[in-house]
């Protein structure tokens, strides 16, 4: 909309449109830049009546801030960054359905593919035992690295009057600590005083991590453009190098990236031109531009 070569009667009417837009929010700047670009137009700050009060959205809204919190704060735990994009978010709690009212927030906060909505956290844990060392110790003697391995090793059964079959024992409920873990490859986190679970699954196939790193290659692109001083509109040829990982990225995600940074010419190649980038903490390439 941007571009050198636009009419300016349009630009100026595309400048007025977005006033109006603003106008809302900022009414006194709005009327200000409307009469400085020759529109005498006056507009006032908007009726407090226009902006009802919603304690309940409000209060949804808090909760909505909080899970994406939550889910943000796994992926820094684990030093995934935003950019990746990964497979799904469990919301667990009691009449949570209303959350996906805002799922495509979720979705886009957090950068995952899908958002579930569950009323029972079972899903989200295995039990784990461990050996009650102070009440049991004394019985097992030199046989207690044994038991614990074993109880490490999920070599054991729950029966149903609470007793718990190991190798050739029987404990009793108070032998054992029974505890919950997330499952492989999740992480959980409560929220809203325990009251709300949120679990990100945080494994990353081959599929995931190639668009992650198609991502990382655009914004690389762009971040050159700006360097270059290049306008909105100028058309581009892309040169870039990499391991076997990132010709894969290229070969998936070449229409993505050329659409989205307006390359004419996307090659898997260097050139004396090209620069070396750290697109990631584990990736980097070569890459080149230039003007088409």
């Amino acid at each position: 909309m941007f571009g050198k070569n636009i009419n300016p009667k349009d630009l100026l009417n595309n400048y007025k449109k977005i006033l109006t837009i603003f106008a809302p929010i900022i009414p006194h700047l709005a009327s200000e830049c409307l009469i400085d670009i020759g529109c005498d137009q006056k507009l006032d700050w908007p009726s407090i009546n226009k902006f009802p009060k919603d304690d309940t959205f409000m209060k949804n809204m808090d909760i909505v801030r909080e899970i994406c919190s939550a889910g943000l704060g796994i992926r820094k735990s684990n030093n995934i960054r935003v950019r990746q994009p990964l497979k799904e978010l469990t919301v667990v709690g009691d009449d949570a359905k209303w959350i996906q009212d805002f799922e495509n927030y979720v979705l886009e906060e957090v950068n995952i593919k899908k958002i579930h909505i569950n009323s029972s956290s079972d899903s989200l844990y295995k039990n784990k035992i461990k050996i009650n060392l102070r009440k049991l110790g004394p019985k097992l003697g030199k046989d207690t690295g044994k038991f614990m391995q074993a109880a490490n090793n999920d070599e054991w059964k729950m029966n149903h009057d609470k007793t718990l079959s190991i190798l050739d024992k029987t404990l009793s409920e108070d032998e054992y600590i029974l505890e919950k873990e997330s499952l492989p490859g999740t992480e959980t986190r409560d929220i809203e005083n325990g009251n709300i679970i949120v679990s990100l699954n945080i494994d990353i196939d081959n599929d995931l991590e190639i668009e992650g790193i198609a991502r990382d290659i655009l914004r690389a692109i762009q971040n050159k453009r700006k360097e270059l001083d290049l306008d909105i509109s100028d058309k581009i040829n892309v040169n870039i190098f990499g391991n076997s990982k990132i010709n894969e990225t290229l070969e998936s995600y070449n229409e993505y990236i050329s659409s989205n940074s307006l390359a004419e010419k996307l090659i898997f190649d260097k050139n004396t031109k090209s620069e070396k980038i750290k697109i990631s903490e584990t990736n980097e390439i070569f890459l080149s531009i230039n003007k088409s």
